[in-house]
């Protein structure tokens, strides 16, 4: 069996009681710190010119654009509090696997449980967990010897397509065969492989 059907049944079928306390208090203070570091990071150069550009693109008005009283589609709602989580670059980060994970897993989960209304605070937290867990994994399972700047890949950027799409997947509570897909959608998008029209 493909592995990705073991990770999309993790992601769609782990529960929140089953997340030790250490890192639900860990998810927790990940949560926070991006929030503070987005808004030291919505000051920086370039923010509000990608933020003018996100309300000039225009669209439903789904998801916050934090500390700018915008709403605009998730996805540009991500895409902008993802710019000013990171900044600075001072949000959160796993040596050991080079990534951001704060950045992907936080800003995802925000723009799409607001869209979707009436996400739990466990649901939250869990989708955030997991996300997290992915990238960080994804991360260790293909480091490097060497530095980040040695890889040849930005493994925030390169897994983030992943983890963001485990993220808003878990968020809109999708089942497995549509996780899948999800999944294989951000997975052409991250390495623009052929796998999509290769039989």
């Amino acid at each position: 069996m493909d592995p990705i059907f073991n990770l999309v049944r993790n992601v769609t079928q782990a529960r929140y009681e089953a997340i030790p306390a250490n890192v639900v208090e860990a998810t927790k203070k990940e949560i926070l710190d991006c929030l503070g570091v987005a808004l030291a990071g919505s000051s920086a150069s370039g923010v509000g010119e990608l933020v003018e550009l996100v309300k000039e693109w225009g669209g439903s008005k789904q998801s916050s654009v934090i500390c700018y009283g915008l709403k605009v589609p998730a996805p540009n709602a991500a895409q902008a509090n993802a710019t000013m989580i990171h900044a600075r670059d001072y949000d959160d980060g796993h040596a050991g696997a080079l990534i951001h994970p704060g950045v992907i897993s936080v800003a995802a989960c925000f723009a799409v449980a607001e869209q979707k209304g009436r996400v739990s605070g466990k649901e939250f937290i869990t989708a955030v967990t997991l996300s997290t867990d992915l990238i960080c994994r994804l991360g260790l399972a293909t480091k490097p010897e060497g530095s980040l700047a040695t890889a040849g890949w930005h493994f925030t950027t390169l897994y983030g397509f992943l983890s963001a799409a485990a993220a808003a997947g878990r968020i809109l509570g999708l089942d497995e065969d549509k996780m899948v897909n999800a999944l294989g959608i951000a997975y052409h998008q991250c390495s623009g492989n052929m796998q999509c029209v290769c039989s």
